[in-house]
């Protein structure tokens, strides 16, 4: 389960996700329905009112005070009280402001009518305002992708383009427009597009230093992502969000629970355990039962990859029981889909099947998207339970709707290969009526041997043309390789331990409750500066030894401060090394450093070393790390390293260092040697060998 920010007014709307779309409406429309259940009352000034122009402008003052304060439990029947008053008017103009209101007061809990509203709104003002048409455009736009309109989302994704590329770079407007033009794209599943969207917020974002802007779009960019599969990329966007994170504990909450769902997705435990917790502490502080029980999914979906099936059972059971008390919303089709995947782990098929035809019935009102995987998960679970005939239908089913699924990219995908068809026609009918105009000419003087002549130029033509288009083809997969390989490595830079993140925070927090308002003041100066050093530095290939010693050294003095100055530290750097013209991988040597003062120096009794040192030998680039803590024999005997986590940290190296290696086409290793002294481990010491790349 993963969460969608959405931009728009003066506020952010936020919503969970999981798996394929838009997934917590009921975060919103649990507090609205409760709002719409009251009656509105009109102050007794409104009585002394005699015309009925004069009552529905003072509805609609009210109205409009009400809206910037977010209490639209009036609105609806004051807006069509108001609307009701003014009767057929026809110098009115008052009704567009009245439909715009209804719309924004239904928007949270009826799409339909939402759209309905801004749309009438939209074909009622005379005279409309930029700003009233970029609003009504976007939520319009923003409705019709809730709704699952394929047709109507297209139609106000163009209009909306229109109106935003009209706008300067430097409008803020612009960056939130396109925000939600991302969401419109990602709605048609059109990743392409989506991802170019979200990257332009992010670059103009940070050139206007707009963090809020900033922080939805790396969310979202996050979502894209796991959309296609790529959970590595949006685990990347989405500590990127961190930094720009402040005291909103419900968009705390959604960013946490996402990278936990991302991490879960990875097979990632221990980091997914660590961003769930700060979720689940935040959801029970805020009392919001829906947020506690979606992001109890979560947990359970965590649970189910420790294959803790029992736990997992009885918190699925307890989210269950919540979401069928509340409207039928997307939150139970997640909670009924996740709790038939945990049945089927258990081979508990039959209560799989119950879970699951309870899924179809509500899904016909949602994404094709849902019905697609529930249709999938009934024909694997009839023909686990000898349902031939069953398993059969729904299979078919299941085929049939994939297929109306992609037809539309099919579709398009053929328009645009006809046009492509039809002007390589055109053109090569052109060219054959000169040609034959041409050889009919000089046929008439010496026919055999222009056919010689011609018959030779058109074979090296041909020749000449495949040549092109081989060696075309040929830079395109290999521009294609490289980018794939950049990709991957941007991928792997972007692992940032996230124990690390969560330790800092702590420690803050630690220091606020300690009253010490000076240390926490510095250590989160430290920590913000770290982390944007991180992720400034991971967007790179390489980057100056400088500065990769400079977040090293950042980094190493939070960590000696968190461990009450308990090691000595030193970094040298050989005087025939140039630092500022010397470029490096970013993050390649914080792992390493890492493991020792954790696993070496925290543990050991007494104070300890830790020894970093940078040196050139012949074109290699020779980075030692050494402590003298208690060694990885002895750690492991204190605290055991997971499997899982000691194979992921071994892969992202081994897969960085053979990258590296292949790119540079030089030696380039890491070797990890136990330090003794008279039987006694007395540290560990890391050397890796790395090309020396200068400017």
């Amino acid at each position: 389960m993963h969460s969608n920010f959405r931009e728009k007014k003066t506020k952010s709307f936020v919503s969970f996700r999981y798996v394929f779309i838009f997934c917590g409406v009921l975060f919103i429309s649990f507090y609205s329905s409760k709002c719409f259940a009251q009656k509105a009352k009109l102050p007794a000034s409104y009585y002394n009112l005699k015309t009925n122009i004069e009552k529905a402008t003072y509805l609609k003052k009210l109205i409009s005070d009400s809206i910037s304060k977010s209490a639209y439990s009036i609105v609806p029947d004051w807006a069509h009280l108001a609307i009701e008053l003014i009767g057929k008017n026809p110098k009115d103009t008052l009704l567009p402001w009245l439909y715009r209101y209804l719309g924004d007061a239904y928007e949270s809990t009826k799409y339909d009518s939402a759209a309905h509203y801004f749309t009438k709104s939209l074909n009622s003002f005379k005279a409309i305002t930029p700003q009233n048409n970029q609003y009504l455009h976007q939520s319009i736009l923003y409705d019709y992708i809730a709704l699952n309109k394929v047709d109507s989302t297209r139609k106000y994704l163009i209009a909306l383009e229109r109106i935003t590329n009209a706008l300067p770079d430097s409008d803020k407007k612009k960056r939130n427009l396109t925000n939600t033009i991302a969401q419109g794209y990602n709605s048609l599943n059109e990743y392409e597009k989506t991802v170019a969207a979200y990257r332009y917020v992010i670059h103009q974002s940070t050139l206007h230093n707009d963090s809020a802007t900033m922080l939805n779009a790396l969310v979202n960019m996050g979502n894209v992502y796991t959309e296609m599969d790529n959970y590595s990329m949006a685990v990347y966007y989405t500590l990127q969000a961190l930094p720009f994170l402040k005291n909103d504990a419900y968009t705390n909450m959604v960013v946490f629970n996402n990278l936990g769902h991302y991490y879960q997705s990875l097979k990632n435990i221990d980091s997914a355990n660590i961003f769930v917790t700060q979720a689940e502490i935040l959801a029970l502080k805020s009392e919001d039962p829906a947020a506690i029980n979606s992001i109890g999914m979560t947990r359970a979906s965590v649970m189910m990859l420790e294959k803790k099936y029992v736990e997992a059972e009885v918190i699925m059971q307890k989210n269950l029981t919540y979401f069928l008390s509340q409207p039928p919303g997307v939150d139970l089709v997640n909670c009924l889909l996740i709790f038939a995947t945990l049945d089927t782990l258990q081979n508990k098929f039959p209560q799989a099947e119950v879970h699951l035809r309870k899924l179809l019935a509500i899904t016909e009102d949602l994404t094709k998207a849902y019905k697609l995987e529930t249709l999938r998960m009934l024909a694997a679970v009839n023909e686990h339970l000898g349902d031939y005939k069953d398993a059969y239908l729904f299979q078919k089913a299941f085929i049939i709707l994939n297929d109306t699924i992609k037809s539309y990219k099919v579709t398009r995908d053929l328009a645009e290969l006809q046009v492509e068809y039809g002007t390589y026609k055109t053109s090569e009918q052109i060219k054959s009526l000169q040609k034959e105009a041409l050889i009919k000419d000089l046929e008439l003087s010496n026919a055999r041997r222009n056919k010689t002549i011609y018959g030779i130029i058109i074979l090296g033509l041909i020749a000449a043309f495949a040549s092109i288009l081989y060696n075309r083809n040929l830079r395109n997969r290999t521009a294609m390789q490289k980018l794939k390989g950049e990709l991957e490595m941007k991928a792997l830079r972007s692992q940032m331990n996230p124990h690390f993140i969560f330790n800092s925070l702590n420690s803050i927090q630690k220091y606020i409750w300690e009253n010490k308002q000076e240390d926490a003041s510095e250590y989160l100066t430290k920590f913000a500066r770290l982390i944007r050093l991180v992720l400034e530095n991971s967007l790179h290939q390489s980057i100056k030894l400088t500065e990769e010693l400079n977040a090293l050294r950042l980094y190493i003095e939070m960590e000696h401060r968190r461990n009450n100055q308990k090691f000595d530290y030193s970094i040298t750097i050989d005087k025939l090394i140039d630092g500022e013209n010397t470029y490096i991988p970013p993050l390649l040597l914080q792992p390493y450093v890492e493991n020792a003062i954790w696993h070496g120096l925290s543990q050991k009794d007494g104070r300890g070393k830790l020894l970093i040192s940078i040196e050139k030998k012949d074109n290699l680039l020779l980075c030692h790390i050494e402590d003298d803590g208690i060694g990885r024999s002895r750690s492991s005997e204190i605290k055991p390293v997971s499997k899982n986590k000691t194979s992921l940290a071994m892969n992202i190296s081994s897969q960085r260092i053979a990258w590296l290696k292949k790119d540079a086409g030089v030696a380039a290793s890491v070797d990890i040697t136990d330090k003794y002294s008279e039987g006694n481990s007395t540290g560990t010491a890391v050397l890796l060998t790395l090309p020396l790349t200068a400017n």
